[in-house]
């Protein structure tokens, strides 16, 4: 079974991954964080990060 779904900022925002703050300035700055809640993908990111060097390794390729 093949899924693939891409997930936009407000799709992030609105499951509570990440939070949007707008900045009272001229021109309004918009800063993104991640929440308590978000901060629980951080684990699985590094993974598949350390995954992607071991595969490029494996390849015989430089990280960029």
């Amino acid at each position: 079974l093949e899924f693939r779904r891409v997930l936009f900022r407000s799709d992030l925002e609105n499951k509570g991954l990440v939070s949007r703050k707008v900045t009272p300035e001229k021109p309004p700055r918009t800063i993104y964080s991640l929440t308590a809640f978000g901060e629980n993908i951080i684990p699985v990111l590094e993974a598949m990060c350390e995954l992607g060097t071991k595969y490029l390794d494996v390849l015989d390729m430089e990280t960029p």
